[in-house]
C-alpha cells in the first residue's frame, strides 16, 4: 500500500483490492480453504497479479485463513455447552 506524496504518515488504500480482500475475509469466515478461494477468485477473473503487485496477497490469503478460522474456532468453543 502506497504512502501519500503530501502526507507520508498517511497510507493510501486501493479501494479495489481492499474489497477483494474483503470478500476473501469473508470466504475464509464461510469455511473455504485457501485453494477454493484460489479456484473462486479465478472464477471471478480476478487476476493474481493485480494483488502481487498491491498486497502480497498469496501471504494475505494464508493469514487471513488462519485468521478466520481461529475466530470461527474460538466462536463454536463458546457455543459448546
Amino acid at each position: 500500500m502506497p504512502k501519500d506524496p503530501a502526507d507520508p504518515k498517511r497510507w493510501i488504500v486501493d479501494e479495489v483490492a481492499a474489497a477483494i480482500v474483503q470478500k476473501i475475509y469473508a470466504l475464509c469466515i464461510d469455511g473455504l480453504a485457501a485453494s477454493r478461494i484460489a479456484s473462486w477468485l479465478f472464477a471471478h477473473n480476478i487476476p493474481h497479479s493485480t494483488f502481487v503487485e498491491h498486497s502480497c496477497i498469496q501471504q494475505k490469503i494464508t493469514l487471513l485463513t488462519q485468521a478466520a478460522f481461529q475466530v470461527k474456532s474460538q466462536a463454536s468453543n463458546r457455543q459448546d455447552p
